[in-house]
């Protein structure tokens, strides 16, 4: 695999926070609280809370969600995948195809190049680009609106072609349509328009607007439809999940590897997570409680759902490091803890390491550097409520040589901060998506709401390029 491998997070910033992982619960003797405890104790509550309000704020209320891609790539500044919940806002679809449903009923098809914008459950403006909308009874009166016209569903199928001159085409393919026309603006001093159009099964129109336009062919072949767009999508799935079962053998047998989960292979009843990497053993290999196996980044991939709070994978993690790089994939259903488990040493002794995230989007590794205290590094908010529902890549490497240590989320670097205190790290009995914090009491209940179906820790400091290698090997789609 010539050193590249496979991980993701993504964002920036500097957090001095001590004790993330809080001291073992003592007796009430009069003393002062402790004060690193206090200075977290403001992260999680007070100064919290603020942090949480605004990262609700985020969340302007999904009015879609991306059921389906095919081959999909969108504007750089997207990360979309299946499962995407959708707030209103412009979308550019560069290749491909996918499918959305609205929060209504409706669900379109569309068909790349094409910038559409969603502006309620009820209605889209699509600029470019062809779209095959299908309208269910309860969502009666859904508008596509073009730079030209307004089609407005009256029941139940029809399509509609932006072309890149401005001229508009509606096909019927089921029910009816009432095409209005939109005047173009040297006709907009005109008090007089032509009526709005019907068309009904079997009629199309093309027209510029301004009240000019003749009927065509209807052509519904043209259109993606949704039975089509699945057998699309199931081609480029299979293609991406055998070319990452070839590299996740490449994983497996990787120089650096120590410990590798590819969640493959497993029967449904199994509840023995099998080691994928050079451990030997059935003390290696990570004993399931609670969670159970589901669909994974592919229909034909098997993953592991935490759903429950006692759910988890109780892992063992032998050996010392000066380095170390993580990463997995997991579909996020809920930022329902302040700290959600990626892996957690059972304990918190010198140099155990832990990986979580917060409810406010942020990557958290904390490493505990003595007896007291814990070094804490975050990152901004890297995670956002419109990940909910999609599979997502993270990745953290604690690089001892380079004394930094990086968040990555998608392949890509969101944080970078020195090392303040150097320890050799450790991890033992650990658990995935869990924490069993027997000596603590503050946020003890930290299970992960969601989906893993693959885990890797590396003995080296992976660069960017080879984290970006990990996620883009392992990504869904496009």
């Amino acid at each position: 695999m010539a050193g590249t491998v496979a991980a993701s997070v993504v964002m920036v910033a500097r957090f001095d926070t001590p004790l993330v992982d809080e001291p073992p619960v003592t007796k009430n003797t009069g003393e002062k609280p402790d004060s690193e405890l206090a200075q977290y104790q403001r992260e999680a509550g007070a100064s919290g809370d603020a942090a949480r309000r605004e990262f609700q704020r985020m969340d302007k209320g999904a009015i879609a969600v991306l059921s389906r891609v095919a081959d999909a790539s969108w504007s750089s500044s997207m990360r979309l995948g299946p499962g995407a919940r959708l707030t209103a806002g412009r979308f550019v679809l560069e290749s491909g195809a996918v499918q959305m449903e609205f929060l209504s009923g409706a669900n379109l098809v569309i068909e790349a190049p094409a910038d559409i914008e969603l502006i309620s459950t009820m209605s889209v403006f699509c600029r470019h680009g062809k779209v095959r909308a299908r309208v269910p009874s309860q969502a009666h009166g859904f508008t596509i609106e073009t730079p030209t016209h307004r089609a407005i569903d009256l029941g139940t199928e029809f399509a509609v072609d932006v072309g890149g001159k401005g001229s508009t085409e509606v096909h019927v393919v089921e029910g009816e349509v009432k095409l209005q026309d939109k005047p173009r603006a040297a006709d907009k001093l005109r008090t007089a328009n032509k009526a709005d159009r019907q068309l009904l099964l079997g009629d199309a129109f093309r027209g510029q607007g301004g009240g000019q336009g003749a009927s065509i062919k209807v052509d519904a072949a043209r259109f993606i439809d949704a039975e089509r767009l699945i057998q699309l999508s199931e081609q480029d799935a299979l293609v991406r999940y055998m070319k990452w079962r070839e590299w996740s053998r490449q994983i497996a047998a990787h120089p650096d590897i120590v410990t590798y989960f590819a969640f493959e292979d497993h029967s449904r009843s199994e509840r023995i997570l099998r080691q994928d990497g050079p451990l030997e053993g059935d003390s290696y290999a990570g004993a399931i409680v609670g969670c159970r196996w589901i669909e994974g980044r592919w229909s034909m991939k098997q993953a592991l759902e935490f759903k429950g709070v006692e759910d988890r994978v109780r892992v063992n993690i032998p050996g010392e490091y000066r380095s170390i790089s993580l990463a997995c994939w997991i579909r996020i259903e809920g930022f329902d803890r302040f700290l959600s488990s990626l892996l957690l040493p059972e304990g918190h002794d010198l140099g155990e390491v832990h990986w979580q995230f917060t409810d406010t989007g942020k990557l958290l590794l904390g490493v505990k550097t003595d007896s007291e205290h814990s070094q804490d590094y975050f990152s901004d908010v890297a995670l956002r409520p419109t990940d909910v529902g999609r599979w997502v890549h993270l990745a953290c490497v604690y690089n001892q040589d380079a004394g930094s240590v990086s968040h990555y989320v998608d392949g890509q670097r969101v944080s970078t901060e020195a090392i303040r205190k150097h320890v050799t790290l450790r991890f033992g009995a650990s658990e995935l998506g869990n924490w069993v914090p027997e000596a603590y009491q503050h946020h003890r209940v930290r299970n992960l709401n969601g989906r893993m179906d693959e885990f890797a820790l590396f003995k080296k400091a992976l660069s960017d390029e080879e984290i970006r290698t990990l996620f883009e090997a392992g990504k869904p789609s496009s």
